[in-house]
């Protein structure tokens, strides 16, 4: 859980960076990927299953991208994720 929660901190770090160096809107302020541990998992299975969703920030406050988000700020943030992912 700690190793995940690390590299989940990275990750989002990276994605920030990109893209507040590459966005020019006004609407978001950065955007980041949230997970919650699923809950639903058989005690047999040690593993441990993960929901991921992306969401947009801007002040306080944080919105689900799925539905909400432009076509354009789809491709930035397909384009953001990917290269966070390869570095």
């Amino acid at each position: 859980m700690k190793f995940h929660s690390m590299k989940m901190e990275e990750i989002n770090k990276i994605i920030r960076d990109l893209w507040r160096s590459t966005y020019r809107g006004q609407d978001i302020e950065y955007i980041e990927i949230r997970s919650d541990a699923d809950e639903n998992v058989s005690a047999s299975d040690k593993r441990r299953n993960y929901n991921y969703r992306v969401v947009m920030l801007k002040g306080d406050t944080a919105l689900d991208m799925r539905g909400r988000c432009s076509a354009g700020q789809k491709a930035g943030i397909s384009a953001t994720r990917g290269a966070s992912l390869r570095s």
